[in-house]
């Protein structure tokens, strides 16, 4: 059954804590296969499978959303007069702020008259938390008691109860300066993130009734053709058909070099062109150009939760119940059945309360990792989700295809050898016919050798048309049959032996042709290893990772490779078809260590049972590729090696700033707790333990954006 996935976004969600809740009673609901809410972008993402459940299922979602937070909306997109709307309510809020503060230091200055000090610290209280209580009454009505609001407002009044006047008022003070904070640098933290991914185009220019018309890129058709101005964003992927000049690309690559695009050149949608104008043939629609792909893996890659992240769900669900439950028995035990003074360890229990919340985990955490994402995606590298920022922070063992991996993949014709009775023009021509559908690095080294020296293919001359994966293809031209392939895939269907073929291999790539049944000669390739793939393959080195090779080429060109990157004879798999590439890797998984991760490196097109199965796959293919987009867990847009480096880097980045929010806030809640205990804290301590917390480590996790990587 098709899956269905709906997204909503809730405005006015403002509690880290009651998106987790939401997050986990949506999933209860009945047909819901997923649900996942990015605190950080307000949006809900449901997968359901069949949409005749949509419309029930939503209207049990707004019936959570409205029990746990009954002031939030969902709504389908937020338009921009409901964000000034939001603005203009912040702003209110900020004046009965201020306005409250104020009473608040009167009432101070009036210590002498007790009346008027307790009626004046009433009046801020009630300016300054008005909201908060409404919001506690709200929880209490529809029985979700353990919220922030609740919690303070029980603490604030209990406060009050033993006439500890400017502390009830400072809680509630504080409590909002910290979640202005707070909001403010996850705000800003978004909005970073939004600048990263600034690629978005606002507009195409297209040419109607001889005039430049712009319009939505919604609106554009695979095969329209639309202009760009110098200084203008591509909107869409296509092929330039009129006019050449300089594109920057490092918006999708991370590459900061311009590079020279003529026409006939693909360009991608989020390249920026410099110096001339250009006219581009789209060659998919927006929902599906690079630009749309990545927006949307950025912005789903909070859906694929590390175990870090679910560690803190987990930990959230029974903390502050826990918290709960202990300073009702610090409030209650000491009194009655030891006779101490009742105020003072309500006191010390209201300490509890204010720490009792784990904003500070569970929005510090997620952050981090969404940070991570985005600036990753900078660096032209998408995840598809943030487990496996994770899953690079312990790698096992790292297995790599060879040709348009470590390789550039180009590969360069070096001999065409051909048997007795055929030519080299027209052993190339046969080797042309067959490859001519194909997208194999060998197909495309052949037809623009082919197509440079002699023209192009007649293709409604082939009749019959069939690829073996790994192995080769038979066609049959003008009722002519023709193989072409890999000496094996020939040796099925005519009789042949390798003492029959000219020439040597001189540890080269080669393809075997057959015609009509004949032996008719084969031709060598050579493909270069990339000037990245060293580095790459010495940073494994130096961190006592093995690395491996698994290929479908010969011994002696894959032998080759290694040699020249410093990997071990023993750690080289050759010859091997995409069946065997996956016994490798079932070998290398069972005896991988205990919580680490095999990663496979491949193009993301023939690779995909291999990248499925391993722990972490990262396809090398050419930016865009849909193909790798699909197979691969992290797609390295640049095509460069060294960009797995950057990852491992800003996934150790990452998982270590969680890491410390994780201990920092545990070690400052806990602490405050224990002491409070002995009478050895006070209120302020619990409110920085609570909202101080949790703004440094959202501070934290804010850092990210701003590591040199």
């Amino acid at each position: 059954m098709k899956k269905i996935k709906k997204e909503v976004t809730l405005q006015g969600l403002d509690c880290a804590n009651c998106a987790r809740k939401i997050e986990e009673r949506v999933n209860k609901i009945d047909g819901v296969d997923k649900a996942t809410l990015n605190f950080m972008t307000k949006t809900l993402s449901i997968e359901i499978s069949g949409q005749e459940n949509m419309a029930a299922i939503m209207l049990k979602t707004n019936s959570i959303v409205k029990k746990l937070e009954p002031d939030v909306e969902i709504v389908e997109n937020i338009s921009q007069k409901q964000e000034e709307e939001l603005n203009k309510l912040s702003k209110k809020e900020l004046y009965a702020f201020t306005a409250g503060v104020a009473v608040f230091l009167c009432a101070l200055a009036f210590r002498a008259n007790h009346y008027m000090s307790v009626l004046l610290y009433a009046c801020a209280y009630i300016i300054i938390g008005w909201d908060v209580i409404i919001k506690a009454y709200k929880g209490i009505s529809a029985k979700n008691i353990f919220n922030e609001n609740f919690l303070m407002t029980v603490a604030s009044l209990g406060a009050f109860a033993i006439k500890e006047y400017p502390e009830a008022v400072a809680v509630m003070i504080f409590y909002k300066i910290g979640e202005f904070f707070q909001n403010m640098a996850v705000k800003n933290t978004k909005n970073s993130i939004k600048a990263l991914l600034d690629l978005k185009p606002e507009y195409v220019n297209v040419i109607r009734d001889g005039k430049t018309v712009q319009v939505s890129p919604q609106t554009i058709s695979t095969g329209d053709e639309f202009v760009v101005k110098p200084g203008e964003k591509i909107p869409l992927d296509g092929v330039i058909v009129h006019g050449s000049s300089y594109a920057d690309t490092s918006a999708i690559t991370g590459e900061y070099m311009p590079v020279g695009i003529v026409r006939g050149d693909e360009v991608l949608s989020g390249y920026v062109n410099q110096s001339s104008l250009i006219t581009v043939k789209a060659s998919r629609p927006f929902t599906e150009s690079t630009v749309s792909k990545i927006i949307e893996m950025v912005q789903n890659s909070a859906e694929k939760k590390s175990k870090t992240e679910q560690f803190i769900t987990k930990f959230a669900r029974y903390y502050t119940p826990a918290v709960l439950i202990a300073a009702l028995l610090t409030a209650v035990i000491p009194p009655v059945f030891l006779g101490q003074p009742f105020s003072e360890w309500l006191y010390r229990a209201l300490i509890f309360l204010v720490v009792s919340c784990p904003c500070a985990l569970v929005l510090s955490v997620p952050l981090a990792y969404f940070a991570g994402a985005g600036v990753a995606s900078k660096k032209g590298i998408l995840l598809k989700g943030t487990n496996y920022l994770e899953g690079l922070n312990a790698i096992d063992s790292v297995l790599f295809d060879k040709t348009g991996t470590l390789t550039s993949g180009e590969l360069e014709i070096t001999s065409i050898i051909p048997a007795e009775g055929y030519t080299p023009q027209s052993l190339l021509f046969y080797a042309a016919v067959c490859e001519v559908h194909s997208s194999h690095p060998v197909a495309v080294s052949v037809i623009k050798k082919y197509t440079k020296d002699y023209g192009t293919i007649d293709e409604k001359k082939i009749e019959k048309y069939e690829e073996v994966m790994g192995k080769g293809i038979k066609a049959t031209y003008e009722g002519v049959e023709l193989i072409c392939g890999r000496y094996e895939y020939l040796k099925e269907s005519i009789s042949v032996s390798e003492t029959n073929l000219t020439g040597a291999t001189d540890g080269r790539s080669c393809i075997y042709i057959a015609v009509a049944g004949n032996y008719a000669g084969k031709i060598s390739f050579s493909d270069s290893v990339k000037p990245q793939t060293v580095q790459t393959i010495k940073f494994f080195a130096d961190q006592k990772i093995e690395t491996y090779i698994l290929t479908g080429d010969k011994t002696e060109s894959a032998l080759e490779v290694a040699s020249q990157l410093g990997i071990k004879k023993e750690n080289v798999f050759s010859k091997l078809l995409p069946g065997q590439k996956l016994e490798v890797l079932d070998k290398m998984l069972q005896r991988k260590k205990k919580n680490h991760s095999v990663v496979f490196v491949g193009d993301g097109i023939n690779d995909s049972p291999v990248m499925a199965k391993a722990d972490i796959s990262l396809s090398m293919g050419k930016a865009g590729s849909q193909a790798a987009v699909q197979a691969s867990d992290i797609v390295i847009m640049n095509d460069n090696p060294a960009s797995i480096i950057n990852a491992i880097k800003i996934a150790r980045i990452t998982q270590k700033t969680a890491v410390v929010n994780i201990i920092f806030s545990i070690a400052v809640k806990a602490s405050v707790i224990v002491l409070s205990t002995f009478g050895l804290t006070n209120m302020w301590h619990a409110i920085f333990a609570d909202v101080g917390v949790a703004l440094i480590a959202v501070l934290n996790s804010s850092r990210i954006l701003f590591k040199k990587i």
